[in-house]
């Protein structure tokens, strides 16, 4: 079976990046009386606006009010850490059943037999039957097109049919592509396992060669319909899932095939995936005469934990690449940024009278925390956070 990419058009984001300067170095001390106030950054984010997008720069909006101190012993903290601070762009995916396929009758005649939706077909068994003869399953890559029987001539047709003959346990000998009684007797053996008549021939038409395992999808037809060779019987997909999602064309740098992404399930949950295969530029024309159209690249990521989407059989998920990697940095959430100036920012740390500002200098932004430096800052020292 060919992989077919279904393509999606996300909506792509990312967080940009900006530092700040230092301000003051020397800490300034605040003395826990009544209710002191001190200044807090109520709102401290990246307002992306076209132009500083396409500059890659960082814009930051701040609010200072006056908020209540809260005492030394009520403070909420949590400690600076030291790691690395990946950037990441966004874009919207869905996680599939990989290969749909439409799976068409081989004989004409009356279906008298489907299976049921979901279920999970392996070589030997039947996929649909017509006229009360089951069409079987058998693993390989190259279709049935002929005939399977003595004085035939030699191909790898041959030989697939007889190495899934002696997967059965049915074929005695060495495997090659030549058709001989033994393949014959072989498949006598077989035709009376399936209460069929043991001719020794095998109809192509009896068969469906497919280089996995099928899951079934949706049925095309119903009990009793009549079907021509060639009519959809049903689709089928591969047993794995993989995520599609479409990056924009200037996205397509960030990633190659084997790199490591971030998928969001639908519950929020994170896992990682492997990138499975990066597409060529597709385009896809605008509905609308005045729009020009949308060119991105179809990319296919695998899970790296297929369990962690087991309660999903289609489903719309976000996928999070690499844009660029801050390493070794400290880093603090972002809501522990107290804004001293239009662009100066500092946090704060308690002390045995209060609490006092460190002016820092702000790097890398991503998924709500933001790289600090700056004297008295170093891993494990405890920030105060807002209360949750």
């Amino acid at each position: 079976m060919k992989s077919q990419d279904t393509v999606h058009h996300p909506n792509l984001d990312s967080e940009s990046t900006s530092e700040s300067g230092p301000t003051d170095p020397s800490p300034e001390v605040g003395k826990s009386r009544g209710k002191s106030r001190r200044r807090r950054v109520v709102v401290v984010s990246v307002v992306v606006v076209a132009a500083s997008v396409a500059a890659g720069i960082g814009y930051f909006s701040w609010t200072p009010v006056q908020e209540e101190r809260a005492a030394p012993s009520t403070l909420t903290t949590v400690p600076v850490t030291a790691g690395d601070l990946v950037q990441e762009v966004a874009a919207n995916g869905t996680l599939q059943y990989a290969d749909e396929q439409p799976v068409l009758s081989g004989p004409a005649g009356t279906v008298t037999g489907l299976p049921a939706p979901e279920k999970v077909v392996r070589p030997g068994m039947a996929l649909y039957w017509i006229d009360a003869r089951p069409v079987i399953l058998l693993l390989g890559g190259t279709p049935s097109w002929r005939t399977f029987e003595l004085g035939m001539t030699n191909g790898d047709d041959v030989r697939q049919l007889e190495e899934n003959l002696a997967a059965f346990g049915l074929f005695e000998g060495a495997v090659d592509t030549q058709f001989t009684t033994k393949t014959a007797d072989a498949i006598r053996a077989w035709q009376k396992s399936l209460d069929l008549e043991p001719t020794g021939i095998l109809a192509h038409t009896s068969v469906l060669f497919s280089p996995v395992d099928l899951r079934v999808g949706t049925l095309s037809v119903r009990l009793g319909a009549r079907v021509d060779t060639g009519t959809e019987i049903l689709k089928a997909t591969s047993t794995f899932k993989v995520v599609t999602v479409e990056l924009k064309l200037s996205d397509q740098n960030l990633t190659k095939t084997g790199a490591t992404v971030t998928v969001i399930l639908p519950d929020g949950k994170k896992t990682p995936g492997t990138v499975l295969a990066v597409g060529s530029p597709t385009v896809k024309p605008s509905s609308d005469a005045n729009t020009a159209p949308a060119v991105g690249v179809p990319v296919a990521v695998d899970l790296t934990d297929h369990a962690a989407s087991s309660q999903y059989v289609r489903a719309g998920v976000t996928v999070r690449f690499p844009a660029s990697t801050d390493r070794g940095v400290l880093t603090v959430p972002v809501d522990a940024l107290v804004a001293t100036g239009p662009d100066s920012f500092a946090v704060e740390v308690p002390t045995g009278e209060g609490t006092a500002k460190i002016p820092v200098t702000l790097g890398m932004f991503s998924s709500g925390r933001v790289a600090v430096s700056g004297a008295g800052i170093s891993a494990g020292t405890n920030v105060v956070v807002p209360r949750q």
